[in-house]
């Protein structure tokens, strides 16, 4: 009594298609220096101020909170985030940054892609209740990073002209790493 199964117990070895290369890398890039908190806090004074005026006087507090309303929109409206955009054609690789072309070349010429980081301490001012001046001490370290490009010449090209959180590099450092491998390329110790 046997039985051929209806289905065999390994599949049978069949190339996967292959898949075709993305036409182009696009990643957000956060800039480490922007830091937006001191934005938030004069928006919420302003709002504060606005109660205010509301309170003790209502038509110009209306008017503050619309003069405030206006402000928020148009910064935030006019307000484009960074992009680090990679593109692979027939002439070779292209990067660009902000609209910026910080880089083109062939992928023969392209050596590697490397994260340049640098580690800042920050001082912070602490001072308790009694002691007659600040006590200043260093605070833990804060990692930003930034692409670079190394090449044949040994030269190498940043790829951005800030710098971001390492955490955020790295992730772009390994999809824009992936991207290429996509397109055939690979580094100079794999070649």
């Amino acid at each position: 009594m046997t039985q051929e199964p209806k289905a065999p117990y390994r599949a049978p070895d069949v190339p996967p298609a292959k898949r075709t290369a993305p036409p182009s890398f696009e990643r957000a890039w956060d800039d480490a220096a922007d830091d937006e908190r001191a934005l938030w806090q004069l928006t919420m004074v302003c709002i504060f101020i606005s109660g205010l005026l509301t309170v003790m006087w209502r038509h110009l507090g209306i008017a503050a909170f619309g003069v405030t309303a206006a402000w928020m929109w148009q910064r935030f409206r006019r307000r484009t985030p960074s992009k680090i955009r990679a593109t692979v054609d027939d002439s070779g690789l292209t990067v660009r940054f902000r609209d910026d072309v910080m880089l083109t070349t062939t992928l023969d010429a392209l050596h590697n892609i490397e994260v340049d980081s640098t580690a800042v301490q920050r001082v912070t001012y602490h001072q308790n209740v009694g002691d007659p001046m600040p006590d200043t001490r260093v605070s833990g370290d804060v990692r930003v990073a930034r692409l670079t490009a190394r090449m044949a010449d040994g030269t190498a090209h940043r790829l951005t002209t800030t710098a971001t959180h390492y955490d955020a590099c790295m992730e772009s450092f390994g999809k824009l790493r992936a991207f290429l491998r996509a397109h055939g390329w690979k580094p100079v110790d794999e070649r």
